[in-house]
């Protein structure tokens, strides 16, 4: 996460070799107190934490400070909170400095983990934002972020061919700052308060080009994207996510904790939406938003160039591959990025239905547990065939002897899918929206040889 934000792991040295691979964006984010055994035994562990949390405060000039507890300070009972207040009060500092009771790792789920962790940021002392006069407090924050964006995005995409995607996310390459803004004013105006054309996207993939497409789209038909939560979201559009009206999240099961902050402690509205994967779950993510804000017409003409596009794509790539076989794996990923988690690891799957595969899914985990992985299948309303690997080392069997022409697996399958001879995309690597369609299908096309291949109605 971008934005002056230090952390302190208040526990021994060796704790902090956890956090030694984290280079960008900022290298002297991590801090340890360094908690020495004989520290440990005798109980002498509080005046260490409050010498690192008034030198951190001191010379790093945080926007934010996040404590996180470890074990074996978790087993001798010491109370870093009251350490914190007592510094805080002390220096007269108006960081907000947050502790996490850490040590244990108590909450054992990927998903819950790391929806603690985004409920902790959206706890933040949240940046002001009067009534009166709030359209001009909004209007100069948001063009920051767009021309931050902006610019990102242009030196990423240069040399791209911008009939792809345009690597202009929220004003169009001939607009001046004062004409964005007039766009601005114009979006914001039918708004009768705060909040109420500015929405927050949560559980969408913040990384990459295409992403430009939703924020155009959206802001084309009148809504304003606030921030992108959870990855790639700024500091500070932590510190100001209370003060849109509606939450765009994808699978609201990955964020009970967020919620409840942002729904009961902010009054927000949520919406839930699918992973924007795909030509059918794009759609269906641009419809529910346009008629929860009452902008379906004006959303359905800003995407209807993009979505013409997709359909003719999708449509010349079902007459060449409708048919063929593909292994799609799950259970395999461990991580924590959201779309990764989103519905169970089945976010892609609509979009290689409509492709016309024949999909069997492969479930990492123990042969004895496959009628509880079905169970949890058909709740979800999935009922495609299954087979359950107990580890991805047995995968080349499979995949042989199942006939598939192309697997998507977590990446460590790799030399599985190269000794069954089959050819392999990588787990959630699909990019999002209309925009990601054609790169999308044009990867695929590649891993089969479909360069050249035709055929009719019915037959690949």
């Amino acid at each position: 996460m971008a934005g002056p934000i230090s952390v302190i792991l208040h526990g021994e040295r060796d704790c902090g070799n956890s956090f030694v691979h984290h280079r960008m964006p900022a290298p002297h984010r991590f801090f340890t107190t360094a908690i020495t055994e004989e520290e440990a035994t005798s109980g002498r562990v509080d005046a260490p934490l409050a010498e690192c949390l008034r030198l951190v405060l001191e010379e790093t000039n945080p926007s934010a400070v996040l404590v996180l507890h470890t074990c074996l300070l978790s087993m001798i009972g010491s109370e870093p909170q009251k350490v914190i207040e007592e510094v805080v009060r002390d220096t007269g500092s108006s960081v907000p400095v947050l502790f996490l009771d850490t040590g244990g790792l108590r909450l054992s789920g990927q998903a819950q983990m790391a929806d603690w962790l985004y409920a902790t940021l959206a706890s933040l002392p949240q940046l002001p934002l009067a009534e009166e006069g709030w359209r001009e407090r909004w209007l100069p924050l948001l063009v920051e972020e767009a021309h931050l964006l902006d610019r990102s995005i242009r030196e990423e995409g240069a040399g791209l061919d911008e009939g792809c995607c345009s690597p202009a996310p929220l004003k169009d390459r001939s607009l001046e700052p004062e004409a964005f803004l007039e766009r601005l004013r114009d979006s914001l105006s039918g708004a009768r308060r705060p909040g109420d054309r500015i929405s927050n996207l949560i559980g969408v993939e913040s990384g990459g080009l295409i992403r430009s497409e939703a924020l155009r789209v959206l802001f084309e038909a009148g809504v304003v994207v606030a921030g992108i939560f959870p990855e790639g979201a700024h500091l500070r559009q932590w510190r100001r996510i209370s003060h849109a009206r509606l939450n765009v999240v994808v699978d609201r099961g990955l964020y009970p904790r967020l919620l409840e902050r942002l729904e009961r402690g902010y009054g927000m509205e949520t919406l839930e939406v699918p992973l924007p994967i795909g030509l059918s779950q794009t759609e269906r993510f641009y419809a529910l938003v346009g008629e929860r804000l009452g902008l379906a017409e004006a959303l359905r003409s800003a995407r209807q160039a993009h979505r013409e596009a997709a359909e003719a794509a999708v449509e010349s790539f079902r007459r060449r591959a409708r048919g063929l076989r593909l292994a799609l794996g799950l259970r395999m990923l461990n991580n924590y990025e959201a779309d990764q988690l989103a519905y169970g690891g089945m976010g892609d799957l609509m979009a290689f239905e409509e492709l016309g595969f024949d999909i069997t899914l492969l479930v990492q985990g123990p042969p004895e547990a496959a009628g509880r992985f079905a169970l949890m299948l058909e709740t979800l309303g999935c009922k495609l065939p299954m087979q359950v690997f107990s580890s991805p080392w047995s995968l080349a069997p499979l995949l042989a002897e199942g006939g598939f022409e192309v697997a998507y697996l977590a990446d460590h399958a790799a030399e599985e899918a190269r000794k069954a001879k089959v050819p392999m995309m990588v787990s959630r690597s699909l990019e999002p929206f209309f925009s990601g369609v054609a790169p999308n299908l044009e990867r695929l096309g590649e891993l089969l040889g479909l360069a050249g291949r035709t055929g009719g109605e019915g037959a690949p």
